[in-house]
């Protein structure tokens, strides 16, 4: 074999390795919004309060109120995007006022996306899935719920392939519960000032340990008052 007849191998290897790289390059050309929406690509709602709209924000629940938590995505590149997962993080256990979530999108030929975002819970309480989820493709306009919809805490949720500029939102739902941990105030008396036979100044401080509002007041009477009972002695009370 002469040298005119290596070069020419040599040159239709490159041209096939450079076909094949375009090829390869092609295949990856899906390629999700990192930004997402307005709010990012982790969304959360009060469902109890604005069902039905796309309030989406970082927000705040009370007992036996609902947070819905989504992932927004958008497929901007040129081509369509395989097996579309998203998954999610189990929220924190226990009863706490704020749970944190985790979001992340996986595909076959698209690079991986993944955002958080948090809730504040009115007092401290448990956040338990219950069960809802919802796949919305907000290009078509078609929604559904999702029987498997736990899938996504365990693997991903799939999704399945969205072309190029579809768009959608995944989201499951949590139940805001258990029992409220509240802790009383703590008061604190001080001894009274300025005592004279026409008046005192009477002293005292309260830590609200957590509440959100507490009654403050002094007993006062002419008489004394055992701590154990006050029963049979005149009292008043100032607020």
């Amino acid at each position: 074999m002469n040298y005119k007849k290596i070069m020419k191998y040599a040159g239709l290897f490159l041209a096939m390795f450079a076909m094949l790289a375009l090829s390869a390059s092609s295949a990856d050309a899906a390629s999700f919004d990192a930004a997402g929406s307005a709010n990012g690509n982790v969304l959360i709602m009060n469902s109890t309060l604005n069902s039905g709209t796309h309030n989406w924000s970082k927000t705040t629940a009370d007992a036996s109120q609902i947070v819905e938590v989504a992932f927004y995505y958008h497929n901007n590149g040129s081509d369509t995007a395989h097996n579309v997962r998203i998954s999610f993080n189990q929220p924190g256990s226990g009863n706490l006022s704020s749970f944190s979530f985790t979001g992340t999108l996986t595909a076959d030929n698209a690079s991986q996306v993944s955002d958080s975002a948090s809730v504040s819970l009115n007092g401290s309480h448990t956040l338990t899935y219950n069960g809802l989820a919802w796949s919305v493709v907000n290009s078509t306009g078609s929604g559904s719920s999702v029987n498997n919809g736990a899938s996504a805490f365990s693997g991903g949720y799939l999704i399945g392939d969205v072309a190029p500029n579809d768009y959608g939102t995944f989201s499951v739902q949590f139940l805001v519960g258990g029992n409220q941990v509240v802790q009383n105030p703590v008061v604190t008396t001080n001894s009274a000032t300025g005592v004279s036979t026409n008046g005192a100044t009477l002293n005292g401080n309260v830590s609200l340990n957590g509440n959100q509002t507490a009654t403050s007041y002094f007993e006062y009477s002419s008489n004394f008052c055992p701590t154990s009972s006050m029963q049979g002695h005149r009292l008043a009370r100032r607020y």
